[in-house]
């Protein structure tokens, strides 16, 4: 009797090993995916920084072209006065 118990311990010690395989694949998984995460959100970023600087030059000239057309209605309208 004692030697299928002796066996029965060393399956439940492979088990064991077996469980713990799995859960490091697993936690090396969830690591993997997180670090996926992190690098598609640092993508994200640096596309909307790069879109940005793309759209920040028409903005301006929208800005300064807005301006101006406000500094000669001002001037017009003093001028009218």
């Amino acid at each position: 009797m004692d030697k299928p118990s002796g066996k029965e311990e060393e399956t439940d010690s492979e088990k064991e090993d077996a469980v713990g395989d799995s859960e490091a694949t697993e936690e090396d998984a969830e690591k993997k995916i997180v670090k996926q995460q992190r690098k598609m959100q640092k993508r994200r970023l640096k596309m909307m920084q790069i879109q940005k600087k793309q759209e920040m030059p028409n903005l301006w000239k929208w800005k300064a072209a807005a301006m101006a057309m406000l500094r000669l209605h001002i001037q017009v309208r003093v001028g009218n006065q």
